[in-house]
């Protein structure tokens, strides 16, 4: 049996040269989780130890149907865990958001037996279990949790729908409901978006019903702290459409877009609804723009679910388009959902491809995706294997397989990522490896029983997480 090997080199030395190489600035890559159904990303978040969170819908796994996603990852896209949560009917996560603890509250809509579906928020730990649930609904169904944001008092801003009325829920960190309002009693509507503008303002995107059984229509309303409604606008052009996002544009207005009679659309309304400007892109059919975000210059960036995934650059003064970006990734035509800026100033987008499997993409600043094509290359060829015995007591097999000449770096962490164990950091030609892990720190130390998560790292970054449970 392989002992681990003994460093002199200090924990904090260890845990510096880890993510000194985790997180380089203006990384690139192009991840994707190719489980065997459909399965969509949804909503994307930097998570705050540097890596992502992923949440989003898969008939892939879970208790049946589709059910709610999430995946966790490291700061290159590489899975840490992934997670999912619903019953035997179809379930779809829709946004998320990360807690001080490290956990995440998801909105989701959730299949009811004898319904259609519940607004679902859910509360998780840091490793994904649940700790509290709120359902939202009523017998006519069709109920959704579309969006959360922090309102800065230890509670949030849940936007959705409730008996086919836009529905707003503030809950605070123990699940508690606060208050609830529903608006507009006259006619059907519904939202996908909310963001906070400042301490007493919320805005809402949606789309509203003009007349029963007549089209949906790009729709926007704002709110007070308290939930009382301000204004309302609703932008009635044949087609029909509806907004996607809405964000703060950092100077006191908002920027909201999705898709109105067959195009893309971006409008920037002041605080008061005074429109500032507003822009249409052609677009393919049955696409919109998505998702937006602010750039630490404070101009904006969207992405749409075109056939070739695209973003644009545009200038929050003007809404003039400073550049575009469309994926060159081949036939997999990856269609991005969702997009947010990252810690060393690039982008982070999700999405799926035209074979439904979640995909995680880290642009520079700029949108560039230069390095990606070698990144996935330098990994080619690598299989880390699921180790066995798992859960293990006394020791547990690893192995992996390499078609190309690496440098190796095979490592055990903590469920904290602080590295315990080293096995091996050496060049190996191609073959078949196989070592044993102990349980046991780099000095020799038996680690306790919990999650330790197994590492294969080359020169072109993480190239495989493995879970281990030590009883």
């Amino acid at each position: 049996m392989k002992k681990c090997l003994l460093f002199c080199t200090l924990t904090v030395t260890l845990i510096a040269f880890l993510f000194s190489e985790t997180l380089p600035a203006q990384s690139t890559f192009y991840k994707k989780y190719d489980f065997p159904g459909d399965d969509f990303g949804k909503y994307v978040i930097q998570t705050s130890d540097g890596g992502y969170a992923v949440v989003g819908t898969t008939n892939s796994r879970g208790a049946g149907g589709y059910d709610v996603l999430l995946i966790v990852t490291d700061a290159n896209g590489d899975s840490l865990w992934t997670k999912t949560y619903g019953e035997t009917g179809n379930d779809e996560g829709y946004c998320l958001i990360q807690t001080g603890d490290g956990g995440f509250i998801i909105t989701a809509t959730k299949d009811v037996p004898g319904k259609y579906g519940d607004g679902w928020v859910f509360k998780t730990d840091a490793e994904g279990e649940i700790v509290w649930e709120y359902l939202f609904g009523t017998n006519l169904g069709g109920e959704s949790a579309s969006s959360i944001v922090e309102t800065g008092d230890n509670a949030y801003l849940v936007s959705g729908t409730l008996n086919t009325k836009s529905y707003l829920l503030k809950i605070d960190g123990e699940g508690n409901v606060l208050w609830e309002q529903s608006y507009f009693p006259a006619k059907n509507s519904g939202t996908s978006s909310i963001c906070k503008i400042d301490d007493n303002l919320y805005a809402v995107a949606g789309a509203f019903q003009m007349s029963s059984g007549g089209e949906w229509y790009p729709n926007m309303f704002t709110v007070d702290a308290g939930g009382n409604l301000g204004y309302q606008l609703t932008y009635s052009f044949f087609g029909g459409g509806s907004f996607n996002f809405i964000i703060n544009a950092s100077d006191g207005n908002m920027i909201f877009g999705g898709q109105e009679a067959g195009q893309n659309v971006l409008y920037k309304i002041s605080s008061n609804g005074l429109e500032v400007w507003n822009y249409k892109y052609g677009s393919q059919l049955n696409s919109g723009i998505q998702s937006a975000t602010r750039t630490s210059d404070n101009n904006i960036v969207i992405a749409d679910n075109s056939f070739y995934a695209s973003i644009r650059k545009v200038d929050n003064s003007t809404g003039d388009t400073l550049w575009t970006r469309t994926s060159y990734l081949g036939t997999e035509y990856p269609k991005y959902t969702g997009i947010t800026t990252t810690s060393d100033n690039g982008l982070i987008i999700t999405g799926y491809t035209d074979g439904h499997d979640v995909i995680l993409v880290k642009t520079m600043q700029n949108g560039s995706m230069e390095g990606v094509g070698d990144n996935r290359k330098a990994n080619n060829g690598i299989v880390l294997n699921n180790s066995y015995p798992n859960p293990f007591v006394n020791n547990t097999g690893i192995s992996f397989k390499l078609e190309h000449l690496h440098t190796v770096k095979l490592f055990i962490t903590d469920n904290k990522y602080k590295p315990v164990c080293n096995l091996v950091n050496k060049p190996l030609s191609p073959g078949e490896y196989k070592y044993y892990w102990d349980g046991k720190t780099n000095n020799g130390a038996d680690c306790p029983a919990g999650i330790y998560y197994l590492i294969l790292k080359t020169e072109g970054g993480i190239a495989g997480v493995k879970k281990l449970i030590k009883m």
